[in-house]
């Protein structure tokens, strides 16, 4: 098993270093590109919605990122000290009306449980903690904690 961590206090290049950090992860165990992609994508949202949502009330904030490659698995644990917040309890996005006419927002989740081949979430003492699992055996895609 191989890991690498960083911690993230706010916007900026704290967060540039994260797709930095899996990139070298990728290389040095030759993973598959589609799974790092699929990683990327979903890192991306889950640490954007953190950084958006989590950091709105202007206090300071941490959060931990541990990417790790164990076997046929690629995880990322992503916990923050914000406040409660569990993404896998939000109903899925309606899609099948016309794009005009569904609500904004909602689908990054969405996105993230179809990447990822297992997505899981606790509430740890004060600290939210999701846990993203992308197999490299096969392809992404589940609802949620399966």
């Amino acid at each position: 098993m191989s890991r690498v961590t960083a911690t993230i206090t706010g916007p900026g290049e704290d967060v540039a270093r994260v797709p930095e950090l899996l990139d070298g992860l990728a290389r040095a165990h030759q993973l598959d590109a589609d799974a790092v992609a699929d990683m990327q994508v979903a890192l991306d949202e889950i640490l954007s919605n953190i950084l958006t949502n989590g950091f709105a009330d202007s206090r300071p904030h941490r959060i931990d990122v541990a990417l790790s490659v164990d076997g046929d698995s690629l995880t990322a644990e992503v916990e923050d000290d914000c406040a409660a917040f569990d993404p896998l309890a939000v109903p899925p996005p309606d899609i099948g009306p016309a794009l005009k006419d569904r609500r904004v927002g909602g689908l990054g989740v969405h996105f993230v449980r179809k990447l990822m081949s297992k997505v899981s979430y606790t509430r740890v003492g004060a600290r939210n903690r999701l846990l993203l699992t992308r197999s490299l055996t096969g392809k992404g895609g589940t609802d949620g904690d399966a």
